[in-house]
């Protein structure tokens, strides 16, 4: 929200920062937002602990567990605890860069049916995911723990 709020009011993103975030005016404020540039081309899903260990952590497959971009969901890690049943011959855990398991979402939004691994459609997905992951991780930088900061704030107000 924040590099929204500072677009909407004229101001320019400050510099000096790591900032979690995109300007989405051009999505908010199109006749066409399914069309319209802006957001995030891929969404990355974090597990924790390791999410919090700096970008070496980050790296992870234990950590960076899945990305979606598009219509599709690539899955590098299956969480144990997920709640819904997996399709039939998926298991839990970790999976692999070379074989994810990858879903297309905009058809299958339950996640019941992963592509065909010798798909045409799969090597596509996976070819792009793949290029979001390791650009992504470039990008990664440490920044503070806001919620330490707010606890330690909450602290000297209240003595």
């Amino acid at each position: 929200m924040f590099p929204t709020v500072l677009s909407l009011v004229g101001m320019s993103l400050p510099a000096d920062r790591i900032i979690d975030g995109v300007d989405l005016a051009p999505v908010i404020f199109s006749a066409v937002p399914e069309t319209a540039r802006g957001g995030h081309d891929c969404i990355f899903f974090y597990k924790h602990p390791e999410s919090q260990a700096g970008p070496a952590g980050a790296a992870l497959l234990t950590s960076l567990s899945a990305v979606r971009c598009g219509d599709f969901k690539v899955y590098y890690l299956i969480d144990s605890d997920m709640s819904t049943p997996l399709p039939a011959g998926i298991k839990s855990g970790l999976q692999s860069l070379e074989v994810p398991v990858i879903f297309d979402v905009s058809k299958d939004w339950s996640e019941e049916h992963p592509l065909d691994k010798t798909s045409t459609q799969y090597a596509q997905a996976k070819g792009e995911a793949a290029k979001a992951r390791v650009a992504h991780l470039q990008t990664i930088g440490w920044n503070i723990n806001q919620m330490g900061e707010l606890v330690a704030c909450s602290r000297l107000h209240t003595t």
